[in-house]
Formats: C-alpha cells, sequence, structure tokens
C-alpha cells in the first residue's frame, strides 16, 4: 500500500505562513487555515451534518446546554443509538464525540458499528473523531454506536463531519509539487534545493 497524500520529508512555503493566524478550540479550522496556506489554496475541506436518530437501546438521553447526555437504564448493559446521515460524494466520514465531562468517562469505551463493520476504542483515549468510512457517491450512512462502562456519559451534540476528498487531494497536490528532496541519515537530513524567491523550507 502507498498513501499517495503523502507530504514529502521537506517543501517549499511562502513566508507569510508565519502569519497565519489559528483559531481557538476550533481544530479542524486550525488544519484548514495551515493547509491553505501551504497550498496557496482557500479550500474548505470539512462540513459538518446533524446525523438523526432512528433507534435507542437501554439509554435515556437528556439534552442540556452543554450537549447532551447518555445515562444506562439497565446496569452493566450497552447504551445504544442508532442514526442515519446523508453523505455527499466523495466524503470521508467522521462521527465526532467531544466530551463535556472527562472525569465522567473513567474507562468508557465506544463501539461504532457502520456497513456490518464494527470498531470498540477508549473514549478517553481515542480522540474526538470516529471512522464511518469513504463514500465515492451520495450515500444515506446508518451507523450505531454503543457506550459502555460508565452509568452515563456526556458529549457535545454529536455531529457527523465530512472532508471533502478532492478539495484535500487538490490542497495536498499542490504541496507536493513545492517538495524538496532530502537525504536521511541516522540522525540528520541532508539535502540541495533552489528557490525561485525567499521562501522557507518546512520539514515534517
Amino acid at each position: 500500500y502507498r498513501n499517495e497524500n503523502a507530504l514529502p520529508l521537506g517543501f517549499l512555503a511562502d513566508k507569510e505562513i508565519y502569519n497565519v493566524r489559528q483559531p481557538l478550540n476550533d481544530n479542524l479550522g486550525s488544519q484548514t487555515n495551515l493547509l491553505n496556506a501551504l497550498a496557496n489554496t482557500n479550500e474548505r475541506y470539512f462540513t459538518f451534518y446533524q446525523p438523526t436518530m432512528t433507534l435507542q437501546n437501554n439509554v435515556t438521553i437528556t439534552q442540556n446546554t452543554a450537549g447532551v447526555t447518555f445515562t444506562e437504564k439497565q446496569h452493566n448493559v450497552a447504551k445504544e443509538i442508532s442514526y442515519t446521515v446523508n453523505v455527499p460524494a466523495n466524503t470521508q466520514a467522521y462521527l465526532s464525540l467531544f466530551p463535556t465531562d472527562f472525569a465522567q468517562l473513567e474507562s468508557s469505551t465506544a463501539t461504532v458499528t457502520v456497513n456490518g463493520s464494527s470498531q470498540q476504542s477508549q473514549i478517553g483515549i481515542t480522540g474526538q473523531y470516529y471512522n464511518l468510512g469513504y463514500y465515492p457517491k451520495d450515500t444515506t450512512v446508518n451507523f450505531k454506536v454503543s457506550f459502555y462502562g460508565t452509568k452515563a456519559v456526556s458529549f457535545v451534540q454529536p455531529q457527523v463531519v465530512g472532508l471533502n476528498t478532492n478539495a484535500f487531494e487538490k490542497a495536498i497536490s499542490a504541496v507536493q509539487e513545492k517538495g524538496v528532496d532530502l537525504t536521511t541519515g541516522k540522525r540528520s537530513a541532508s539535502g540541495t534545493f533552489t528557490a525561485d524567491k525567499d521562501q522557507v523550507l518546512v520539514t515534517t
């Protein structure tokens, strides 16, 4: 397998890269600003979609100003919620689960099931985004989330995040074209390049 979207070890960028303003508490906005600056593009990579709840099992759902809390009805039985969402073509989809009370999590796990495949992970370790798959065509995606390990878990209102793969690949291709060949040693990297203007060598 070869990742066609991998960036080279080094690539050139305009000095304006140092002037990129990054928003507070917005990881996707930060990624968008950085990639657009590196690629000299103005793409929108991420779109949020609100999934529709279709089924729930062994769970009481409480909405509040901070988000939503899922509380089990029967002890030691998973809290299950099923959703559906429409995803446009050329989209890599993720479920966004951002806890509002990390102390509540303990060793809670989330199991996401989509297209017959399940992935289980510990919420406090995995991070915010859970893979829902890549969709080359407009698709109605049905998925289920099961929470287990504590009586309740609380999140910012769950959303589906879609990555526009066409926009992403366009930007990555633009950065790859600015690549610089570097030779790596055990503890070093070296190379020679010619820049047409005053630029920055970015290494990854």
